[in-house]
């Protein structure tokens, strides 16, 4: 299903790629450290983003489900008809990521994704899952509507919502036990979560941590076509998004520090466990 996937992106963000003489915009509107924001209304920033780092995006979010599934058939909690709402859905990962453990769901479960941007490349079947995609921000849902959903789940996403609107979702939910898993991108995403917990403490809530995966050193990661059945990410279009700073620049004159293409282009995908980096909470109303 992940190699499947990838191979659809590879084909369509190789055209782009044949047909441009320089990558000099890609490379100024796709890289991703240091708290950057890659500019996602543009497709073929899109393609390189889910080449580097759906493979292992998915897997972190099956895992995800995968714990809070168990958790639930562990202590005999009823799930039927329960919504989940993913907060800045994207490509709608997190979803591809429940349809890998689909075949845990006891019952058929809901989902809603909302992104600011329209994301190509999501989900058009998954099993035991009825699925909508949305654009709009969290901002605007909580303006115009109460919250319903059991399970919400912020998949990289809680690092670019603000505070003052992180600090409302507690006032507008409405059931009495809800779960939390949010996905991590960036070392400073866990103070915002901190805001989040902080305040849905401060409206009535207690919460309880049931997992915490943090960030592990590179003699301890996992290669994950080990861990999970999954396959190997393609050797061939690995080789090609690693190699695209050869067309970073017609000439040097072009970049005012041709390390630049190397810093921005030249990265293989993440294949491993290394940057799995969440938590799951559950949350009662007291």
């Amino acid at each position: 299903m992940i190699r499947d996937y990838i191979k659809n992106i590879y084909e369509d963000f190789k055209k782009y790629v044949d047909n441009q003489k320089v990558l000099c915009e890609l490379k100024e509107e796709s890289y991703f450290y240091s708290n950057h924001i890659p500019n996602y209304r543009k497709l073929y920033v899109q393609q390189l983003y889910l080449l580097r780092y759906s493979y292992a995006y998915i897997c972190e979010y099956m895992e995800m489900y995968i714990n809070i599934l168990n958790y639930f058939n562990e202590n005999k909690i009823n799930y039927e008809n329960w919504k989940i709402l993913s907060i800045g859905t994207g490509s709608g990962l997190d979803l591809y990521g429940l349809g890998l453990c689909s075949e845990k769901l006891n019952y058929e479960i809901s989902y809603s994704g909302s992104d600011v941007i329209k994301w190509e490349y999501r989900p058009e079947q998954i099993y035991k899952v009825d699925f909508v995609f949305y654009k709009d921000s969290l901002e605007n849902i909580l303006y115009y509507n109460d919250i319903y959903s059991k399970i919400i789940i912020f998949p990289k996403s809680i690092g670019e919502i603000t505070d003052d609107t992180l600090v409302l979702l507690p006032t507008k939910i409405k059931s009495d036990k809800i779960y939390l898993m949010v996905s991590l991108a960036f070392n400073g995403d866990r103070s915002k979560l901190e805001v989040l917990l902080e305040s849905f403490t401060y409206h009535g809530f207690v919460y309880t941590v049931l997992f915490n995966r943090e960030k592990i050193n590179k003699e301890n990661k996992i290669e994950l076509h080990y861990k999970y059945d999954i396959g190997i990410y393609p050797q061939d279009i690995k080789n090609f998004i690693y190699n695209l700073n050869y067309k970073c620049c017609d000439e040097v004159s072009t970049c005012s520090d041709i390390r630049d293409c190397d810093n921005k282009l030249s990265r293989y995908p993440t294949e491993t466990d290394i940057n799995f980096n969440y938590m799951i909470v559950e949350i009662k109303r007291i």
